[in-house]
């Protein structure tokens, strides 16, 4: 499922609001979400405001995966494509969202709790 919300975000000609929540809908039900962002007031302010960006660096932190949305140092400018090859979106904040879902596709990407867990043990 995750592979095909980045097939058709692909396709988009900018990140929509409703893919963001897709994405949070899929990760979380994949158990990729550290907490349940549908929940927290600073990510539903972000997607009020439109914030989409915002909303992407948060969704990549409770994955445990925020290096994974992160650019060239100095970043592209919006009106050019951003990321390369497969990644590669005119809309930067949906190419961070392609680069974050396919990061979470790939084998051996922990999540945050989970790398917490194995050096702290079990939270109670």
């Amino acid at each position: 499922m995750l592979r095909a919300l980045a097939r058709r975000l692909t396709l988009s000609r900018a990140l929509m609001e409703h893919q963001l929540w897709e994405a949070v809908r899929l990760l979380d039900e994949a158990g990729r979400l550290a907490t349940d962002l549908r929940h927290e007031p600073g990510f539903r302010q972000a997607m009020e405001a439109r914030r989409f960006g915002a909303a992407v660096a948060m969704l990549a932190d409770s994955c445990g995966l925020a290096a994974s949305i992160e650019e060239q140092p100095g970043g592209i400018p919006p009106d050019r494509p951003s990321g390369k090859g497969e990644d590669a979106h005119r809309d930067p904040q949906a190419a961070a969202l392609l680069r974050l879902l396919r990061a979470a596709c790939r084998p051996g990407n922990a999540l945050k709790q989970d790398v917490k867990e194995a050096h702290d043990g079990p939270s109670q």
